[in-house]
């Protein structure tokens, strides 16, 4: 059992609180405004319970640089503390409610997912399957590990067993004679590789003809200045035809710059008046003048002319068809008439030299015709450059049909199949190398520990699996039992477990809401929607007493229990009262925190019922200095007591002798005495009246009104009312300032009593 908390440091709100001096009972009532700090000490609980340090150390105070510390002190003497991030003992034995488990366990979003699910599962089975679960999980992991380890070895294997599987790979068998079958399948390889390069030699490659246009640079090098004059006239007379206009008068007359005086330049004759001389004169100036622009691009035509004829790859593809000749010599006797290169170039150059001059000529008398005996030389130069290639051209066109024709003639290997065996039996070589055969060891040697480790896996799994079968099926009649009491309007069905995804295995369950089974989670969750928050919590709690109820080892457990949100209604405060008291009369500690003062109050109660009040200890948790949190002491009655009953322990208090603030019990006489006369004549002294509008009432009373059983009590009332009212701002301002005189103190608060004891003046 928690005797006490010794001391918290940098842990949530508590940045350094000693509670040492509130001693824990066996029942444990602690109050706390929302976010003070409760959910925090739900997790220090469970902490140190489940050996969980994150809790803590995922709430350390912020702006805190203080390390963390905790220290809780246990029956017998038994100790733990959290330091350095670790506790230095576990207490075995806690169950803890609180938002946490709502969300982690039960549902969180509105809906209830496959994290929830495990997490119920492991809360539900208890201590009983704890080593189960661990045996199974250890077994899951080793299961991997070799898995793994499998797989590795099997990865090692990869270089070696090309496409087959590892499986296929190991099973291979032997083959006798490998060796002797492999040196003659290369053997027949190279044979093949020799026809397949036969099949694959290249031939002879043809040379395109000289083809320059020769004719259009001798036509150029032929034109004269007589064929130019004789076109002149024709189109002269073509004009005269068809043109008979004054507008093509003034066109002709552009070229008249040549002529001066108006004389011809030949004759000296007069040209007034003579339009065809005009437009002949215009005519023989055009066509000389195409001529000389002819002749000016004799050079570039001449360079374009023997450009045609590229004589390094004239002697590329001689020296190819040499070495091609070379090739085949072993297979054919090949006759190709290879061009003389050097009679060509003497060939070419001559031409080449020929039409250079011929250029020249040209340039310097366009109008002089062309020697035809140096033009029939011109066409010669041509063919003794072109003859010798095509008697090549010719020789290469048989050559290439002999060595197509043998290729025809070549037999046929079964290549790609004596490849495809040459492979086989190198890999079946190497498959019983020292090297691979010392791989495939470790491969079997990994697959026989993964079988042990798989086979161990399913047995931890069968003995967990028949835990959770005997486990589970005692909760759904409890919890349903429970949902009924607490007034819900569903119950569960079909609890069990699965393993569906692998892994630990998930709990499973339906709600069932008038028939009809909800769906827990997705988008179209009807957990969401269909039930209340309250009904969430209520299956919650309902799952978390049904699970500490049914423990075997409650005895020695603590149960702690943040907010039991089942309280929400009249119904479910009651239910849960009594579900709590059942908790702790079976278990070793109970501890309820709480934000609701009347709901402890309603605990404490049921617990003096019981006469068991000396087991049960209440403190509160209240801000600090720092916005930060510690521990107090709580009266709970006091806490929950009416402005009546307050009023009522103040004067009669300090009658008594109790060490009260006097001025506070002066203040209470005159709404002590209103809450006497609203009690003693319900329904006929209206809410709301001030003291001596009351006492007026009843001195106004009819004998058909109750009241006017008071009239004796008028005048005591109005002096006690004269003496009290001075402490109130609505009749006195300055009633701060009035001095309380001990003495007249206890003498006004007697007679208060004396009215409300006796209904008389004392």
């Amino acid at each position: 059992m928690l005797e006490r908390i010794q001391k918290i440091t940098s842990i949530g709100l508590f940045a350094d609180t000693k509670p040492s001096a509130f001693p824990f009972r066996k029942l444990s009532l602690i109050y706390a405004d929302n976010g003070r700090g409760k959910s925090t000490l739900a997790a220090l609980l469970k902490s140190c319970g489940d050996n969980q340090p994150q809790l803590l150390l995922n709430r350390r105070t912020i702006g805190s640089t203080t390390p963390q510390y905790a220290e809780l002190l246990f029956s017998q003497g038994n100790r733990s503390a959290f330091t350095a991030g670790q506790w230095s003992a576990q207490y075995h034995g806690t169950h803890v409610y609180d938002l946490n488990f709502v969300e982690s366990s039960v549902y969180s979003g509105g809906e209830i997912n496959a994290t929830h699910r495990k997490r119920l599962l492991s809360f539900a089975l208890g201590e009983k399957a704890v080593s189960a679960m661990k045996a199974f999980s250890d077994a899951t992991d080793a299961a991997a590990e070799k898995t793994r380890s499998r797989k590795a070895a099997e990865d090692k294997l990869t270089p070696h067993r090309g496409k087959a599987t590892p499986a296929a790979y190991m099973r291979m068998k032997k083959i006798a004679g490998a060796a002797e079958e492999i040196a003659t399948t290369e053997q027949q390889l190279r044979q093949a590789d020799n026809l397949a390069s036969i099949r694959t030699r290249k031939g002879y490659d043809s040379f395109a003809r000289f083809r320059p246009d020769l004719a259009g640079l001798l036509a150029i090098l032929n034109t004269t200045h007589q064929e130019l004059s004789s076109q002149a006239e024709d189109a002269v007379r073509a004009h005269v035809d068809h043109i008979e206009s004054a507008d093509f008068k003034s066109w002709a007359h552009n070229g008249l710059n040549f002529i001066k005086n108006e004389t011809c330049p030949f004759c000296t004759q007069s040209l007034n008046g003579i339009a065809l001389i005009d437009y002949y004169r215009e005519c023989f100036d055009e066509a000389f003048s195409r001529l000389t622009g002819q002749v000016a691009t004799l050079d570039d035509l001449k360079g374009r002319v023997m450009g045609t004829l590229n004589l390094p790859l004239l002697q590329s593809r001689i020296e190819q068809a040499e070495a091609i000749t070379d090739l085949w010599a072993g297979e054919l006797d090949l006759k190709v008439e290879l061009p003389n290169l050097e009679q060509i170039k003497a060939r070419y150059e001559e031409l080449d030299a020929l039409l250079t001059q011929l250029v020249v000529q040209k340039k310097i008398s366009p109008l002089t015709a062309l020697d035809k005996m140096l033009a029939d030389r011109c066409t010669a130069l041509l063919d003794a450059i072109n003859d010798p290639l095509d008697g090549f051209n010719v020789s290469v066109t048989i050559a290439n049909a002999r060595i197509a024709e043998f290729r025809e003639q070549l037999g046929q290997l079964p290549v790609a199949q004596l490849r495809a065996r040459l492979n086989e039996l190198n890999e079946r070589q190497k498959r019983f190398s020292t090297e691979v055969i010392a791989l495939i060891e470790s491969c079997e040697q990994a697959k026989a520990a993964e079988k042990l480790a798989l086979d161990e896996k399913e047995a931890r799994r069968e003995a967990l699996s028949a835990i959770m079968r005997n486990t589970l099926g005692q909760y759904e009649q409890t919890i349903n039992k429970l949902l009924i009491n607490f007034g819900a309007r569903f119950s569960i069905r079909e609890i069990s477990y699965n393993y569906s995804g692998g892994g630990e295995p998930k709990s499973e369950y339906a709600i069932e809401l008038r028939g009809e089974k909800l769906a827990l989670s997705g988008e179209a969750s009807s957990f969401r929607t269909s039930l209340s928050e309250g009904d969430k919590r209520t299956l919650a709690f309902a799952f978390f007493i049904a699970v500490v109820v049914s423990d075997p080892g409650l005895q020695n457990k603590i149960v702690v229990i943040d907010d039991p949100m089942c309280s929400l209604d009249k119904h479910r405060r009651t239910q849960t009262l009594s579900v709590l008291k059942k908790v702790y009369d079976g278990s070793r500690q109970l501890i309820v925190m709480a934000h609701d003062m009347y709901f402890l109050k309603s605990l404490l109660d049921e617990f003096e019922k019981k006469k068991e009040s000396q087991n049960v200890a209440c403190m509160r948790i209240v801000h600090a200095q720092g916005d930060h949190s510690h521990f107090a002491t709580l009266d709970v009655d006091r806490e929950c007591e009416s402005a009546y009953y307050s009023n009522h322990r103040l004067v009669s208090g300090y009658l008594a002798g109790e060490n009260y603030v006097a001025r506070e019990v002066a203040t209470a006489i005159r709404p002590l005495l209103e809450g006497y006369l609203h009690r003693r004549y319900p329904g006929h002294v209206a809410p709301g009246l001030l003291f001596g509008e009351i006492v007026r009432k009843i001195a106004g009373a009819g004998s058909d009104s109750p009241l006017c059983h008071a009239a004796t009590l008028v005048d005591e009332l109005n002096e006690i009312n004269s003496y009290a009212g001075k402490f109130h701002h609505d009749t006195n301002a300055a009633a701060g300032a009035e001095n309380v005189e001990p003495g007249e103190l206890l003498a006004y608060s007697r007679r208060a009593l004396s009215v409300i004891y006796g209904g008389r003046v004392a």
